[in-house]
């Protein structure tokens, strides 16, 4: 987990609001605030996801982890 990332682990960060459509002076209480989402491959075993919250001033407030493993049984079972 703390180990060097791969290549393919690029991170995306994204407004958490999207900007108006047209100009504003009242940018709101979630101005600045941004989620950033890194997304780890395991080829055919899953994706781990990590998303993290951050305010207008780079404060990370929450954070989440996902993990999607893929098993298929041997067969029989």
């Amino acid at each position: 987990m703390l180990g060097p990332l791969s290549a393919q682990a690029i991170p995306r960060v994204s407004p958490l609001v999207p900007p108006p459509r047209e100009p504003t002076t009242d940018a709101g209480p979630l101005a600045g605030w941004h989620s950033l989402v890194l997304e780890l491959s395991a080829g055919a075993a899953g994706v781990r996801i990590l998303q993290v919250l951050v305010d207008g001033e780079g404060v990370r407030l929450s954070a989440s982890d996902h993990v999607l493993f893929r098993f298929e049984p041997p067969d029989g079972l």
